[in-house]
């Protein structure tokens, strides 16, 4: 690794340690104010999360690739961890449409390595808020998976691992709110009787499920704090369905 991927490394480092202690903060801001603090050190970086906080816009989303083009030159970990602390501070704080495109344009850059399938969605390397976007997101895909009237398959799963590290094993935190966010949504997952980090369901019941008049209403995300010159996004082309 050369000097300037180093220093690069680094500075993401800092900024990963700065977005994390902004999830510790009470209030938004509170929140503002520690972002500051992120700019002293890494201009682009604050630019773009105070941007997203805001609320979206296509020159944010302009200056927010730019910056993902950079992250990608980072190791793995580095760059999952970054996108990880981008997600968790949009979700933390109501920006839930902005965690969901980070986590798109994560996937679409393979930050995160066979994340995704038509049967499983893998969350073993995401945060929570990170994890949250990509649930909704993937419960889209098939959504729409469905209504172009294809079938989903026999088995599906949602796997977050069981927490090997947590004080309780078993009890892992990722488990814990991601089952929160399915029970909240109605979701038909239950936790495998043999694997406390998988969810499982079969595919009969999530179309079935799907096919509820209120349930898309629950999977679109949206943004707390909309920007004033906020132009809407008509199509993302990551929530399209997937061939079979």
């Amino acid at each position: 690794m050369s000097s300037f991927q180093l220093v690069a490394v680094e500075v993401q480092n800092q900024s990963c340690h700065c977005l994390m202690q902004e999830c510790r903060c009470d209030s938004f801001e509170e929140a503002s104010m520690l972002l500051e603090e992120l700019q002293l050190f890494d201009n682009k970086v604050y630019g773009v999360v105070h941007g997203l906080l805001m609320g979206y816009s296509d020159n944010i989303w302009v200056q927010a690739r730019s910056l993902f083009d950079e992250v990608k030159l980072m190791d793995s970990s580095t760059a999952s961890a970054f996108y990880n602390a981008v997600t968790d501070v949009l979700w933390h704080f109501g920006q839930k449409r902005g965690a969901q495109l980070v986590v798109l344009e994560g996937r679409r850059r393979q930050v995160w390595e066979n994340v995704w399938s038509n049967s499983c969605l893998d969350l073993h390397l995401m945060s929570s808020g990170a994890a949250r976007a990509m649930v909704h997101s993937w419960l889209l895909n098939i959504h729409a998976i469905v209504f172009e009237g294809h079938e989903l398959p026999k088995l599906l799963s949602i796997l977050t691992g069981w927490g090997k590290h947590s004080k309780k094993v078993g009890d892992g935190t990722l488990r814990r709110v991601v089952e929160a966010l399915l029970s909240g949504m109605g979701a038909p997952f239950r936790l495998a009787k043999c694997n406390f980090g998988r969810f499982e369901s079969t595919g009969p019941l999530v179309t079935a499920w799907l096919r509820k008049s209120g349930t898309k209403r629950l999977l679109v995300l949206h943004d707390e704090r909309s920007h004033p010159e906020c132009t809407r996004i008509e199509q993302i082309s990551n929530l399209q369905a997937l061939p079979l």
